[in-house]
């Protein structure tokens, strides 16, 4: 079941033109989906979040992305 949160969080992510894929990585434990890495805008920080939230068998979503400003 993990491995297939991960997997849908991770399409979604790879779809969405909002998020850069490769800046976010997810894991996923028992439920939980896990984000980190870093991005350019908040915009981004809270796609990541509502797109790993609205997966179905998601019971939490802890989101330790970091906005990074130049």
């Amino acid at each position: 079941m993990e491995d297939e949160l991960r997997g849908a969080a991770l399409q979604m992510l790879m779809w969405g033109m909002d998020v850069p894929a490769d800046c976010v990585d997810i894991t996923v434990q028992e439920g939980c989906v896990y984000l980190t890495g870093d991005v350019d805008f908040q915009d981004q920080r809270d796609v990541a979040f509502d797109d790993a939230a609205s997966l179905r068998g998601v019971v939490g979503v802890t989101n330790n992305i970091h906005v990074v400003t130049v």
